[in-house]
């Protein structure tokens, strides 16, 4: 092995994440227009376990905001892995660059995931409410939507939640390392 190969396999690699992170954010962004196409143009949303299924119009709206709003928070902590992968690829280590990505990536988790979650409640606890001599096979875009809100909505997702407070803290640690470069800076 050369003495120069661990810098460049090192190079390679993060120019392989910065390469794959703007893709996985550009096809999370295409994903979403995507699919907020298909919902509004002809209510078909994807439901779990039961594949694409029409729902009326505002539900379905409900089902693709949900989706896109995913889509976006994978799309943005994408772009911002691929970003930092650039920046440590050209040699730069505890910068407020770094901190400011951690950061961002924490919080783009955070607000991402929850907004997300509120909308997939939203439209998971939501349906039509049937008149009692209706009959499931008719037309039922004329139906009034039974909205559910309530504070069970505001709930977010633990797992994500609990993800975004470990990478705020990671956020926090980088910029104190970045704190102590700077002042330790010409002491040796």
């Amino acid at each position: 092995m050369t003495p120069g190969s661990p810098t460049i396999a090192r190079r390679i690699v993060l120019g392989v994440i910065h390469v794959l992170g703007y893709a996985v954010a550009a096809c999370s962004i295409v994903a979403a227009i995507a699919y907020a196409a298909v919902a509004a143009t002809g209510g078909f949303v994807l439901v779990t376990g039961l594949g694409f299924v029409h729902r009326v119009p505002a539900l379905a709206a409900v089902n693709a905001a949900a989706f896109v709003v995913t889509s976006l928070t994978v799309a943005g902590i994408a772009f911002v892995v691929g970003d930092l992968a650039w920046r440590t690829r050209r040699g730069v280590t505890f910068a407020p660059s770094v901190s400011r990505s951690a950061w961002a990536l924490a919080v783009i988790l955070g607000v991402g995931s929850w907004l997300a979650h509120i909308a997939q409640t939203v439209s998971d606890q939501t349906g039509l409410i049937y008149p009692d001599d209706a009959d499931p096979s008719q037309d039922v875009s004329n139906f009034v939507v039974g909205w559910s809100f309530g504070p069970q909505l505001l709930l977010p997702d633990p797992a994500m939640l609990g993800l975004a407070i470990a990478l705020a803290v990671l956020a926090y640690i980088v910029q104190s390392a970045e704190r102590l470069q700077r002042d330790s800076e010409g002491l040796v």
